[in-house]
């Protein structure tokens, strides 16, 4: 999904199938076709063995999302389906399909297509790009659910935050892995922000320990900065390659920036101005008091993208990292970002952490047009 205008009507890569009503599900099924392969086959064959192939319920699952038509409109179309609605909600409800493995077969399938497109390289880095999204519910009684913190307006809502890692290829964004949580929050008497009683009541489902739905659930109350490493591994392990890993400043930690110093992509994130210490020629410093230590000297200026900023190389729990302080014509107030990679001048660091949007412009996409959140 590459990064566009807000008041697109359709996603940008499926306009041209879905301009054409006569042949939009025709088109889809060309598209999902180039995808089909023994190893997605085999993902889903242990779990059906008579009736429709779950590859083609999958396909089906696809086809009304993009149709947006709900599970009864879809199946209540005449003479056109095989299967009823709870053949949908069987496999949408099953612990044992692993879709984190199915998403992973059709990313690394698109990046074989693109491969064998020769398609001219952009120039952009390949980056991998972490971010979390509000998914607000209603109905106190579903399985996990709690109130979270929403920092877009800063309140609290119920529902869940989905953790989400993707994969900018140098045009495209893929969105490779997520993750729901929940937030317990400080207040012993209300976890969750929830009344114990009502906590109580919620649903609950019993499921193998060794299903991937279980090791789902489990996911629920770790702390996504935990979760968001485990997630990179999980794409190494798939093959998934990257120069950088772009993260926003919920994310950086000293675990993070740790585990990032032994893997082979270099850290770039924006990082708060908040009380953690620097330790700057001797000297410990927080970050608006390192500011203040350095504005003794004149800022730099960027003539390119309009800012002024100062780059400093400090120690941060014992590791050495890079911070720029930058502020643009149009700001009031200083940003901060942090990176492990020593050798980038400020430029070149602002091109890259705004490849960082389009995950911002996913999450709009798949809000907007596939009901993401919405089941």
């Amino acid at each position: 999904m590459t990064p566009q205008n807000k008041y697109t009507n359709h996603l940008n890569e499926l306009k041209t199938l879905l301009e054409n009503e006569d042949k939009k599900t025709f088109n889809l099924f060309q598209v999902y076709d180039l995808f089909i392969s023994k190893r997605l086959e085999s993902l889903f064959i242990e779990f059906k063995v008579k009736g429709l192939s779950l590859a083609s319920v999958f396909y089906q699952q696809i086809e009304m999302t993009i149709l947006k038509f709900t599970v009864h409109k879809y199946t209540s179309r005449s003479g056109e389906q095989s299967c009823g609605k709870d053949t949908f909600y069987r496999m949408k409800n099953n612990p044992g399909i692993d879709w984190r493995a199915i998403l992973y077969v059709l990313i690394n399938r698109f990046l074989y297509l693109v491969r064998n497109n020769q398609e001219v390289p952009c120039g952009k880095p390949t980056c991998l790009i972490a971010d979390d999204t509000v998914l607000p519910k209603r109905g106190k009684g579903i399985e996990c659910i709690g109130r979270v913190f929403d920092h877009k307006d800063h309140s609290y809502k119920l529902g869940f935050k989905a953790l989400f890692l993707s994969l900018f290829d140098g045009k495209s964004l893929l969105p490779l892995d997520f993750s729901m949580h929940s937030e317990i929050g400080r207040r012993e008497e209300m976890p969750f922000g929830l009344k114990k009683s009502e906590i109580s009541k919620q649903y609950s489902k019993e499921r193998s320990s060794d299903k991937a739905g279980a090791r789902r659930k489990q996911e629920v109350v770790i702390s996504k900065t935990i979760v968001l490493i485990e997630l990179i591994k999980r794409a190494w392990n798939k093959g998934i390659r990257a120069e950088y890993l772009l993260v926003d400043s919920w994310f950086i930690d000293e675990a993070l920036i740790r585990f990032m110093l032994k893997s082979r992509m270099f850290l770039l994130g924006m990082c708060k101005m908040d009380k953690r210490l620097y330790e700057y020629k001797g000297k410990e410093y927080n970050a608006r008091g390192l500011l203040g230590r350095l504005k003794r000297s004149k800022a730099k200026r960027s003539r390119k993208i309009h800012a002024r900023y100062y780059e400093v190389t400090v120690v941060y729990k014992g590791i050495q990292v890079k911070l720029f302080f930058s502020r643009f014509n149009n700001q009031a107030d200083w940003s901060l970002l942090l990176t492990d990679n020593y050798r980038l001048s400020f430029d070149k660091t602002v091109e890259i952490y705004q490849i960082r949007w389009g995950i911002e412009v996913f999450f709009k996409e798949a809000k907007q047009y596939l009901n993401l959140g919405k089941c």
